[in-house]
Parts: structure tokens; sequence; C-alpha cells
């Protein structure tokens, strides 16, 4: 064989790997928006029913988390929230929680992964830790 018929056939070799490994990269591309589609369509459970004015206390952040099947461990993971923060909250610990401000995005971040009105629940739960713990 020639050196040049070898540059032609490595050249052929190095465009068959390249597209093998686009195919490859494409294929698990899908795959992973497969298994993300795939868990968007799981049906979640129904919400327990909650009174057009109904104020947002732990409890019923809880009661609707438990409904949803999901663990303290598991909102936590997903919503990148400590679970510290998640117990404070669920329990009404006022005086354990962060300032208003990081309160009002935990709140907002727990409230889109329970598939709640993150505004609802946040003005709801900060008027009563306001209210309880005599802050405004």
């Amino acid at each position: 064989m020639s050196p040049s018929h070898n540059r032609v056939s490595a050249g052929r070799q190095l465009r068959e790997a390249q597209v093998l490994a686009q195919d490859s990269a494409i294929a698990t591309a899908e795959a992973a928006l497969a298994q993300v589609a795939a868990r968007t369509r799981e049906p979640r459970p129904r919400l327990p029913d909650i009174p057009a004015d109904a104020e947002f206390n732990g409890e019923l952040l809880r009661r609707v988390r438990e409904t949803r099947g999901y663990t303290l461990q598991q909102v936590a993971d997903r919503t990148r929230i400590s679970s510290r923060h998640l117990e404070n909250v669920e329990a009404d610990r006022y005086t354990a929680l962060p300032a208003q401000v990081y309160l009002r995005g935990i709140l907002m971040n727990l409230a889109r992964e329970l598939g709640l009105d993150p505004l609802r629940v946040s003005r709801s739960y900060l008027a009563l830790a306001s209210e309880k713990s005599g802050k405004k």
C-alpha cells in the first residue's frame, strides 16, 4: 500500500469515528430527555382541599408535601433547600428561620415544588411569621 492510500484510509476512519461519537452523544441526550419527559408526565396526587382564604402555615405545607408523597429529604434534594430550614418552616419555628428575604425565596421554591401558588404561599406564611414573632 502506498503512503497516500494509508492517509486516505486514516482520514476515512477518523470521519467514521467522529460520526459514531456524534451519534452516541445524540443517543445519550435523547435517552436523558426521555427520562425527564417521563418524570414530568407522572401524575401528581391530588392536593388536599385548600380554601381560598387559607393561611399557609407549616402544618398545611407539611400536609401538602405528604399528600404529594414527598419526604422532607426529597424536597430538600429537589429544591436545594436545607432540610433544617424545611423542618423549621413546617414546625413554624419562626425564630429559627432565616432573614425574611431568604425565607421568601425558600417559601417560593417550596411552593413551586409542591404545585402551589408561590406568591400566595410566601405572602401568607410571611404574614403569619411576622405576626407570631412580633417582627414587621
